[in-house]
């Protein structure tokens, strides 16, 4: 039962987990104005959320279909240049979400557009030579230079493709005198030929097979274990620090530092604290240390999820109470589990090698040491 409710406990933490990191990908994607990805979000935390948490998904779900529709509504008027109601709509948005920078840039569009066009004049002369000479650069950044300069960029470019206002030739002689066959083209000339020789460089990337898809290596993690032994009301709890750094191609290393404690009932209904040895019987060893070395392999599916397996030794320091005896276990760990976003849940067992104190025993008479152990990770 208790098992059951361990696991249930943990399963309710993922869940709650998962939905608040579905709530901030929503507020994110509101933020930017990418409104169909904050519905697919929040949508997803509705599902998973419960009790006030389920009430804030609704609330942004529902503000963020009611920023998609007006949105839509505006891109519309927009584009049959409609600028008094696309402006309405725009405003109507960012009063939802004032951190909407394309909406902002549009209404500014709107507000362009709705301005009466300024009084243009005719280029000067020499006004139309330096138009020749790109001191205005080329269109299209040039036609609103002219408008911004107050210059008629219609009038401007007829009068420009008859001739008008075209700087004469140069032609460079030689130090002799002699007019040379190179002549200089006008820079006009030059950057109106519009060409599509530019080449860009294109960088081909490999996809790394199963490489890991988050960074976070460093954690702390809570344990349960079931000893292996004639009393089955005996019970033993860790917790500690966790390192597992990961690989190219779903490998990784799971190590750390976890301290722990035995207690239970023995037969004569005594509460008192107990450890296993290598004689298999349970003497005052309830305090001690364990440092894993396991070769983990990953399955990774997404960001967010991926399943593993993992296998290595364990090494091991225990105590009495009274810290007038120890020993040096070893153990041989192996298992699997999943993780969801930052919270991993591993269940497994262990056998029980040897005692380095007794080295020679190293190997010999393999039996289980624990028969069950299950343990919830946080990883950052």
């Amino acid at each position: 039962m208790k098992r059951i409710v361990i696991l249930l406990f943990a399963v309710v933490a993922a869940l709650s987990a998962y939905s608040q990191d579905y709530l901030q990908d929503g507020d994110r994607c509101f933020d930017s104005g990418d409104y169909a990805c904050a519905i697919t979000n929040h949508n997803e935390a509705f599902k998973l959320a419960s009790g006030k948490d389920k009430q804030i998904a609704e609330i942004k779900l529902t503000r963020a279909k009611f920023c998609q529709e007006h949105i839509k509504l505006a891109n519309t008027a927009f584009t049959n240049k409609q600028y008094s109601t696309a402006k309405t709509e725009y405003q109507t948005v960012l009063e939802s979400n004032p951190k909407d920078t394309y909406a902002q840039s549009q209404l500014e569009k709107c507000n362009n557009a709705l301005k009466p066009p300024p009084a243009l004049r005719k280029a000067t002369t020499a006004e139309l030579t330096d138009i020749w000479n790109n001191k205005y650069g080329i269109n299209p950044e040039r036609r609103q230079r002219l408008i911004d300069a107050g210059i008629d960029p219609d009038d401007a470019q007829k009068r420009i493709n008859s001739g008008e206002g075209k700087p004469a030739i140069e032609k460079p002689v030689n130090q002799a005198g002699a007019v040379t066959n190179t002549t200089k083209q006008s820079n006009y000339s030059q950057n109106n030929s519009q060409t599509n020789s530019t080449k860009t460089d294109k960088t081909k990337t490999k996809k790394c097979f199963n490489c890991p898809k988050n960074n976070e290596i460093w954690g702390i993690t809570l344990s349960y274990l079931k000893p292996n032994a004639y009393n089955s009301k005996l019970h033993e709890v860790q917790f500690g620090l966790k390192v597992e750094p990961l690989f190219k191609y779903g490998f990784g290393l799971n190590t750390g530092l976890n301290v722990g404690f035995c207690f239970g009932k023995i037969n004569d209904n005594s509460y008192t604290d107990y450890y296993y040895d290598d004689y298999h019987n349970w003497n005052n060893k309830d305090y001690f240390i364990n440092i894993p070395l396991h070769l983990e392999y990953r399955l990774n599916f997404s960001k967010w999820f991926n399943m593993f397996f993992y296998g290595g030794a364990g090494f091991n320091a225990a105590t009495t109470t009274d810290f007038d005896t120890y020993s040096l276990p070893v153990t041989f760990e192996y298992g699997g589990g999943f993780r969801i976003n930052i919270f991993q849940l591993r269940a497994g067992r262990s056998l029980y090698l040897g005692d380095f104190l007794d080295i020679k025993n190293f190997g010999k008479n393999i039996k289980p040491y624990h028969n069950f152990a299950v343990s919830l990770d946080i990883l950052f």
